[in-house]
């Protein structure tokens, strides 16, 4: 899949600051639907595709998200930017027909690095990301949820539900960016790249090296 620069400006100017569609292939994907959610949240348009229905989606329609069951063509012909995980393939034909119209293509991990930079807010909030080969999720929630009850009003990503928020994803105007970061999609260099302010690694298998 080609894609292009997931930088905050970039996506910022494609789609008018969140007034145009971000559409997501995949949508319902634990990862994919707690990056859709943070948006939609903050007042970001939101459309997205899957081949089924599930509690993520349903929770993302309830909050205006335009979600489509099935990938077709048409689903991305009203969107300014479409982003894809490591699972969608070139031949999925919404990636042939967003690259058909010129439609830029990013990748889950290059957004997260923007929101992480600051994407919706005014400011770069302080940055915390969590890898590992066992634990990560875990350990994203839990820390996302000290910052909570300190009462620092964290934005927070993670790869699972959180049970005391009952989310998978929450965004806020506090000055933390707690996430998970997956070694295995690109997620840690993308988020690397841009100097996080702090990452903790949990402990990591050889695979997982590899995967870096």
């Amino acid at each position: 899949m080609n894609t292009i620069t997931g930088n905050k400006e970039y996506i910022i100017e494609k789609t008018d600051n969140g007034k145009k569609y971000f559409h997501f292939i995949g949508i319902g994907g634990i990862g994919m639907s707690a990056l859709a959610l943070c948006l939609v949240n903050n007042g970001f348009k939101i459309s997205g595709s899957d081949i089924a229905s599930n509690l993520n989606i349903e929770n993302l329609i309830s909050k205006q998200a335009k979600i489509t069951i099935g990938h077709n063509p048409k689903n991305v012909e009203d969107a300014s930017l479409v982003v894809a995980s490591s699972a969608i393939k070139s031949d999925n034909p919404e990636i042939v027909r967003a690259k058909e119209l010129n439609i830029p293509i990013i990748h889950r991990s290059q957004l997260l690095e923007a929101m992480m930079s600051g994407l919706g807010r005014d400011d770069k909030p302080i940055s915390i990301g969590v890898s590992g080969t066992h634990g990560k999720t875990t350990t994203t929630g839990m820390m996302g949820m000290i910052f909570e009850h300190s009462g620092l009003k964290p934005s927070i990503v993670v790869g699972g539900m959180i049970p005391a928020l009952n989310t998978n994803s929450k965004f806020d105007n506090g000055k933390y960016f707690v996430s998970e970061l997956d070694e295995s999609d690109g997620t840690i260099k993308g988020c690397l790249s841009m100097q996080e302010d702090s990452y903790r690694e949990g402990n990591i298998r050889e695979k997982s090296l590899k995967e870096i």
